[in-house]
């Protein structure tokens, strides 16, 4: 399963619109995400694993009571094979945007193989 469709997995059970870099009208209630990737774990000059450095944004009204819905997302995150989210809120006077950042890491495949046992 590709990084994009844990994370859309992962809140789907929210029953809100969830796209990768995707910016919604204002005043709706979504979820957007982004993420860089880096190679890691070298061997014989080459990446074993590649470190998805993601951030999965919230966006609602400033009405909206979020108090446990971050608790539930980082949850659903974690529990998706992700690290632990932090949380910063980059909240304005127009509305509500939050911010959850995490990591996962995949294998690379270099040698056309799609395991990692070589098979």
């Amino acid at each position: 399963m590709s990084v994009d469709s844990k994370i859309v997995t992962a809140l789907d059970p929210f029953s809100y619109d969830v796209a990768n870099g995707v910016s919604f009208t204002k005043n709706k209630t979504y979820f957007a995400f982004n993420y860089t990737v880096i190679p890691a774990d070298f061997a014989d000059d080459a990446p074993c694993h590649e470190r998805y450095l993601v951030q999965v944004h919230f966006f609602c009204p400033l009405n909206v009571n979020i108090t446990r819905l971050k608790k539930s997302v980082r949850q659903r995150l974690y529990a998706a094979g992700f690290t632990w989210p932090s949380i910063t809120d980059a909240s304005d006077e127009n509305s509500r945007h939050i911010v959850f950042e995490c990591e996962i890491a995949e294998g690379v495949d270099t040698d056309g193989v799609d395991d990692d046992n070589g098979a």
